[in-house]
């Protein structure tokens, strides 16, 4: 069964769609992420007479605790980073029920956000082979956020010209966990903390061996 969704860019990003949460809320704080991940192991293919999927929608029910500003999404495959979603709107604004949305396009697709874009943009070639292990890891720089995680979802739509974008609902990726987890420090910076540590023992043991005495304490960690 066809689904057309009339999604009108103002309809696209936090703090304008104010709406209940459903459900039980956790609090998400600077510092963790809510983390999705999704598949299609489960889903159908898109059909070929609604066009080339070139949209992939993340979105859940939320209420603002405190001001948070904007928000960010990842989007990986497996752990392959694949694009970022940063909404320009401030969630310092009004309080209370909101609908969080994030969307990633493929390259070349237009869809206008209005306030709440740009989309990010990411390769879709995973998600149109449907072989992508997806994640979505939304965060937050401040404040707080009460998140209901039964409503987190994913869909997968062909933008139109227009502004609209069509899709099928059993073609949507499954979602297969939702939680809210510590964020992990990039790669890259999990190697400069451990190149730091290492100077900094570097320039320490040559001063205990000048000190007669000295007892050192080792860690197995």
């Amino acid at each position: 069964m066809l689904k057309v969704k009339l999604a009108l860019a103002t309809a696209f990003g936090a703090a304008v769609l104010l709406m209940p949460a459903r459900g039980s809320a956790d609090p998400l704080l600077p510092g963790q992420v809510l983390r999705v991940t999704f598949d299609f192991a489960t889903s159908t293919p898109f059909p070929l007479n609604l066009g080339v999927p070139d949209l992939l929608r993340f979105e859940f029910n939320g209420t603002r605790e405190a001001p948070f500003g904007t928000f960010t999404t990842n989007l990986f495959d497996g752990s392959g980073f694949l694009a970022t979603y940063r909404t320009s709107v401030n969630g310092d604004t009004p309080a209370g029920g909101l609908r969080f949305d994030s969307v990633f396009v493929a390259p070349g697709t237009v869809f206008d956000m209005g306030v709440f874009g740009p989309p990010g943009t990411a390769d879709f070639t995973s998600i149109r082979d449907r072989s992508i292990d997806g994640r979505f890891e939304f965060s937050i720089a401040s404040g707080m956020i009460d998140v209901d995680l039964r409503s987190a979802s994913a869909s997968l739509w062909h933008a139109l010209a227009n502004g609209t974008s069509v899709g099928n609902e059993s073609s949507h990726p499954h979602i297969t966990s939702v939680a809210i987890v510590d964020a992990v420090p990039e790669p890259a910076s999990l190697l400069l903390f451990g190149t730091g540590a290492a100077l900094v023992g570097w320039r320490r043991r040559p001063l205990e061996r000048c000190r007669p005495g000295l007892q050192t304490r080792h860690s197995s960690i």
